[in-house]
């Protein structure tokens, strides 16, 4: 079994290893019509659909039809039912589906009382853009990047818990997940909407194992001098193998691996364009 495609906009490489021997990755233009993409079987419902809150003045949405009232900044479906999905609007309001998109509620978003602004979009340097990231493996655990902060929901986004204690800087943060680990999740912290790029000029991966509680920093094989670059919100992500493979890439044009779920890591091909995203398939 080969052990991941890695898809790059504009460029399109094939990354092929076998899962079980974990040899080093390589890179291979594909042929034209390899391209194919896998539907998710249906699965029951979600055991954990969210309690839909009732919407504040300031986050109406029609009901009864598809419509949103602001542009979707980042979206994710829900693995555990086909039907779900959440939206997290330009104006940090977020939105649930359990119809395919028909209609929409509004979720507790962002978490009371931390003081952020989350709806002004910090002039004269936006905020970094919003993410969320829905986990596989554990049914209504949610990760979310929004403002200078990283969010945890355990409940299906009825509440959020900051776990961006231990990390370095409140920006940044393009998140990968452990495929087979639902609590092991990865961060890249930059230092600023001013200074986007990594922190104290070293590249440096942030693992927690335990949802966000506690955070380790993970250098070994990293670039650690001169390092002015960033990992931007699409750019890393993990395959699904046993030892699983974790992947990021660069705007400087680099793309680096683990192949033990970031104790260490290796370069697999630099010199190409800025890596706006990453996509990591087994073939």
């Amino acid at each position: 079994m080969n052990r991941a495609t890695i898809f790059l906009p504009l460029l399109l490489f094939f990354l092929t290893t076998a899962c079980a021997a974990a040899p080093t990755p390589t890179l291979a233009t594909p042929r034209p019509s390899a391209s194919s993409s896998a539907t998710p079987s249906a699965g029951p419902s979600s055991p954990t659909a969210p309690a839909l809150a009732t919407p504040a003045s300031n986050r109406q949405a029609p009901m009864g039809t598809g419509d949103l009232p602001a542009p979707v900044l980042a979206f994710t479906g829900d693995p555990h039912d086909p039907r779900s999905a959440y939206a997290l609007l330009s104006n940090y309001d977020l939105f649930y589906t359990h119809d395919r998109g028909l209609t929409w509620q509004a979720l507790p978003f962002p978490p009371a009382g931390t003081g952020e602004d989350f709806h002004s979009i910090g002039q004269p340097y936006p905020l970094a853009g919003p993410d969320l990231v829905a986990n596989t493996f554990q049914p209504g655990l949610l990760f979310a990047r929004a403002g200078n902060s990283l969010y945890r929901s355990r409940d299906a986004a009825q509440n959020w818990e900051d776990i961006s204690k231990g990390l370095p800087s409140r920006f940044g943060f393009p998140m990968a997940i452990h495929p087979h680990e639902p609590q092991t999740i990865y961060v890249v912290p930059e230092i600023s909407p001013e200074y986007r790029y990594v922190c104290d000029g070293k590249l440096a991966v942030y693992r927690s194992r335990n949802g966000g509680e506690t955070w380790q920093r993970l250098t070994r094989g990293l670039p650690q001098k001169h390092v002015y670059t960033q990992v931007l919100r699409h750019a890393t992500t993990t395959d699904v193998c046993n030892d699983a493979g974790v992947y990021l890439g660069t705007t400087g044009g680099e793309i680096f691996f683990s192949r033990n779920a970031g104790d260490s890591w290796e370069l697999l091909r630099a010199h190409l364009p800025p890596v706006l995203s990453l996509e990591a398939a087994v073939v």
